[in-house]
């Protein structure tokens, strides 16, 4: 019989020893804070290291945190870690240099990154990818051209190389592949439509929605994902690697996720958009059985899209 997720944490992160690649990002913050509340309420004794580019402090949840560079890692004596990789760009948006600057950028950071999950003997590793990848194998065939989703054939590649890595020397993988996420500590807020849509109605009272044809996401919360990657690595009754889409059944057009936010925070309803609604749909979501029957399995909760609004406000 599996054991609950609070169980899991009590018996096997005694320890235990946590390395965040990426830390400072969004998903690094949360995975952090995560941790960090997690050992402080169940008072075991393991280890988290946030690996940072540059030397920097952390504050998260209450805790004041300092991040430990690429170079001091060298001389770190870390054994069977468990590694969160975040480490990734996003995709470059000026000329063709700045692409191939981005490309070898994001590259190098797995080579170093699995340099180092070789070298400690790593127990298991959370690899973020995107749902992007899917868009590498869709029509028009141009989506395979590094310069036309560059963010999506990247990871796709990335996918395959941890997943070798994982088979040569034996450590779990886990690739949850993020499609539309909510929650707080939200790092370049103009970048995602739910932080953007709140702080343009908290700012000016209404909000701007640039895109006249119809969009459609899921919305999973960030902690969730998370949280049940945390069960994942402590679990050894689940066959590696796992891949699994990131997203629910549920799915909202952002007209109408902006109502939504205007109703939750209270502000007369002034939406500006050039709509039209017979205009080609952008319909960005995954598969959601395998997610939602690792959420059943653990028992977790996928809180309701109000609810991720106000945990994102």
């Amino acid at each position: 019989m599996t054991l609950s997720p609070q169980k899991l944490s009590l018996a096997c992160l005694e320890g235990k020893t946590i390395v965040i690649f990426g830390v400072s990002g969004w998903f690094g913050q949360v995975t952090l804070g995560f941790f960090l509340k997690l050992r402080n309420e169940i008072r075991k004794d393991f280890v988290i290291i946030g690996v940072s580019r540059v030397k920097k402090s952390i504050e998260i949840q209450g805790f004041s945190f300092t991040c430990t560079t690429y170079e001091e890692l060298e001389d770190l004596k870390i054994k069977n870690p468990i590694v969160f990789h975040y480490a990734y760009g996003t995709p470059p948006s000026e000329d063709r240099y700045s692409l191939e600057s981005y490309a070898f950028s994001n590259i190098e950071s797995s080579i170093q990154v699995a340099r180092f999950i070789k070298k400690w003997d790593t127990f298991a590793v959370v690899y973020t990818s995107s749902g992007a990848v899917y868009k590498t194998l869709a029509p028009p065939d141009d989506n395979f051209r590094l310069e036309k989703n560059p963010y999506g054939i990247l990871k796709l590649y990335d996918e395959g190389f941890f997943d070798l890595l994982s088979k040569e020397f034996g450590f779990k993988l886990i690739v949850p592949r993020i499609f539309a996420v909510s929650g707080p500590c939200t790092v370049k807020r103009e970048s995602y439509a739910l932080s953007n849509f709140i702080d343009q109605a908290k700012k000016m009272g209404c909000i701007h929605i640039k895109s006249n044809h119809p969009v459609y996401r899921s919305f999973v919360p960030i902690e969730t994902i998370i949280y049940l990657c945390r069960c994942l690595v402590l679990d050894d009754k689940f066959n590696s690697p796992l891949f699994f889409d990131i997203c629910s059944k549920d799915v909202v057009e952002i007209g109408e996720l902006a109502q939504k936010v205007m109703e939750i925070l209270d502000i007369d309803e002034k939406i500006i958009r050039d709509f039209n609604k017979d205009l080609p749909r952008d319909f960005y979501n995954g598969s959601p059985k395998k997610f939602l029957d690792l959420l059943d399995l653990y028992k977790i909760n996928l809180p309701s899209l109000t609810d991720q609004i106000r945990n994102s406000l």
